[in-house]
């Protein structure tokens, strides 16, 4: 019987060190928050507003611990003390302590840091002993971070105009022509000169930072007409940036 009692209970594995806190009575008012954050924008004449996804927020499980001394030579301090640790910055790793969390025969399981303690004490013993505690605990949920990682950076789509492609594109959005190699590489549909009415996709600056550059574009190969062409305006333009006017002299036919 007591083997089945103790199945429903919590735990706590602080990852770092494998100090471990095992709950003495089931999690009390056990809840989990999940969800994302949208914002709803209403236009002239439309019943329905358009909703846009703003940011994923992130798991947070709370509950109320009870510890209790059941007999003289109990000691339920070292439980709390551990739990203490578990919420302060680590000094070795510099950061939270990561901590795994489970609960029963982990239905509920999460990777995750902990939010402040909130711990109410009874008044003490006739021997000055704790008798009696009950702590608020919330726990984060822990995602890992690289600067590796890719995400999705789209921030406008361009409907293209007569004259646009894809180094003038990437002129007008990152003031960095050679950019239009990396566009050409995202949108294999679409060519450098895309026609009247196609869909461009600019990711932010972020999503561009670690975009690998071979230039190989044949845009500039019309420098040789007479008249002043985009192609000349643009290439005018990034010899300027460069600082090398002394070239500019092929635009001149």
């Amino acid at each position: 019987m007591g083997l089945f009692l103790k199945l429903d209970n919590w735990h706590l594995l602080n990852v770092d060190t494998g100090e471990q806190v095992d709950g003495q009575f089931p999690a009390e008012d056990l809840t989990k928050t999940i969800g994302s954050r949208w914002a709803e924008k209403f236009a002239l004449n439309r019943k329905n507003g358009i909703l846009q996804f703003l940011h994923g927020e992130t798991e947070v499980v709370s509950f109320t611990a009870t510890f209790h001394k059941k007999h003289l030579l109990a000691n339920i301090e070292r439980d709390i003390v551990i739990l203490e640790r578990m919420a302060l910055r680590d000094r070795l790793f510099a950061r939270p302590p990561i901590l795994e969390f489970w609960v029963g025969d982990s239905f509920l399981n999460m990777r995750c840091v902990m939010e402040p303690l909130t711990i109410s004490y009874e008044r003490p013993g006739m021997f000055g002993d704790l008798r009696y505690a009950k702590i608020s605990i919330t726990l984060r949920k822990f995602s890992p971070y690289s600067v590796e990682e890719t995400g999705n950076f789209d921030t406008r789509y361009h409907p293209t105009k007569a004259g646009d492609y894809l180094e003038m594109l990437a002129w007008q959005e990152y003031r960095v022509p050679l950019l239009g190699v990396e566009l050409a590489r995202r949108h294999p549909q679409i060519r450098l000169a895309p026609e009247v009415g196609e869909i461009v996709k600019l990711p932010s600056i972020e999503g561009m930072r670690r975009a690998a550059i071979e230039p190989s574009s044949i845009v500039f190969t019309n420098l040789s007409a007479r008249t002043d062409t985009p192609q000349k305006t643009l290439l005018r333009k990034l010899l300027a940036a460069r600082g090398q006017p002394k070239i500019s002299k092929i635009l001149q036919g």
